[in-house]
């Protein structure tokens, strides 16, 4: 039960980080907006070997990608900011959100 309490943070930060994206997929499913659905590309798997592919693409820098990456950057902003003019109030919450943001533009970035 400790073991919840202590991830429960974590587990809050991650879904803060992914607001942005299902606020979009819930105004696009709400608009009647078609998403491409791209999947992810296959690969000869056999165990824990994968043999790679020469014609392998690269998903092209999505608009949202960037808002999250600037979300990051203003929330950590807005952390700096707080400990400058000593306003602690919303440091932790900003501390979350610049996480959470910055490891879901980290992630989607790579996965790129």
């Amino acid at each position: 039960m400790l073991a919840l309490i202590l991830y429960f943070p974590v587990l809050l930060t991650m879904f803060l980080g992914l607001s942005f994206h299902n606020t979009v997929a819930v105004i696009e499913g709400f608009l009647g907006i078609k998403s491409s659905f791209v999947r992810t590309p296959k690969y000869n798997i056999v165990g824990r070997m994968r043999a790679t592919v020469d014609n392998a693409q690269k998903i092209p820098i999505s608009n949202s990608l960037l808002i999250e990456g600037f979300l990051a950057l203003i929330f950590a902003a807005a952390l700096v900011m707080g400990v400058v003019v000593q306003n602690y109030g919303f440091l932790v919450f900003h501390l979350m959100l610049a996480v959470g943001f910055g490891t879901v533009f980290v992630v989607s970035w790579r996965e790129r």
